[in-house]
């Protein structure tokens, strides 16, 4: 006989208090992260670093022990007394953020995992962490869980700047860049994460004309590299790119081309996020075409 699945009632849950005056601490785990430094602040209040032993005591009676905080990295946001739904989104906003960065800086499984809230200076403050939890397996590409992010601390003041340019305000086109890269590790084949990285780029290059493909790879080379001597070489890998793209949408298109495709579409997204969050502008496509005429 198969065993029946029993729930607790509600009034065997873990009872909190919450005090609107006091500070909150916000945890989140990074699942398949490790760091070769020590703990790194990227802005006010929000840090990456390892939990100590204290720190295992102090999550599992946090979250009612609902599980447990292993030998891991994560983030940790301190935040102001308000509102709690108010500082909660605050909280989960500033995690995102910092795994997208992550993920720009270079490839990586690294994502969301445990995640928990507490104000220390509370006594019973048990939150219930089921409705914060982002789970690391759920909805994310069988890519991402092999294997391990390596961050290394030579990449910290990187990271920083681009957590500082990513709070800021960017337009619409690049708002669509950035969840089409982060929609990308949820996705189980290459050929839809190939359209993805596509989608992300059309957004920043097209300027909505006619011969697409041409123009979006000229525009991506310069931007990237620049009038080199391998801007041109870069042009033509794109080109092939968009070509293989193409036959994913008509049905067509071998494996392996799709893999070296959207491995190629993919590194080139990544460098043009971080160009244009480092130097705080969407590319202008009528601008590139203007640079590309006069050969600069």
């Amino acid at each position: 006989m198969r065993d029946e699945l029993v729930l607790p009632p509600l009034s065997a849950l873990p009872k909190y208090s919450w005090e609107r005056s006091q500070p909150s601490i916000f945890v989140a785990a990074l699942a398949r992260f490790e760091s070769s430094g020590a703990d790194l602040q990227i802005a006010d209040g929000l840090v990456i670093r390892r939990i100590t032993e204290a720190d295992k005591d102090r999550l599992t009676e946090a979250n009612g022990a609902l599980f447990a905080f292993g030998d891991s990295w994560v983030i940790e946001s301190k935040e102001r007394a308000g509102n709690f739904n108010t500082i909660q989104q605050k909280a989960r906003d500033r995690f995102t953020k910092v795994v997208t960065v992550l993920r720009l800086l270079q490839p990586g499984p690294v994502s969301l995992d445990k995640f928990v809230e507490f104000q220390p200076s509370v006594a019973g403050s048990l939150r219930n962490p089921w409705p914060l939890w982002f789970p690391a397996i759920l909805g994310t590409s069988p890519l991402a869980l092999l294997g391990t992010y390596k961050f290394g601390e030579a990449n910290a003041d990187r990271l920083r700047g681009l957590y500082c340019g990513l709070v800021t305000t960017l337009d619409a086109r690049a708002d669509v860049a950035l969840r089409r890269f982060d929609l990308a590790y949820q996705r189980q084949g290459a050929e839809d994460r190939l359209i993805d990285y596509c989608v992300a780029l059309e957004a920043l290059f097209s300027d909505g004309g006619g011969e697409i493909t041409y123009k979006l790879a000229m525009r991506i080379s310069h931007f990237m590299m620049g009038p080199s001597s391998g801007s041109f070489w870069l042009y033509k890998c794109l080109k092939k790119a968009y070509d293989v793209r193409s036959d994913v949408v008509h049905g067509r298109g071998t494996k392996a081309k799709i893999r070296i495709a959207e491995e190629l579409a993919e590194e080139a997204l990544r460098t043009c996020l971080r160009l244009l969050i480092l130097e705080g502008k969407t590319p202008k496509p009528a601008e590139i075409d203007a640079i590309i005429a006069e050969g600069r």
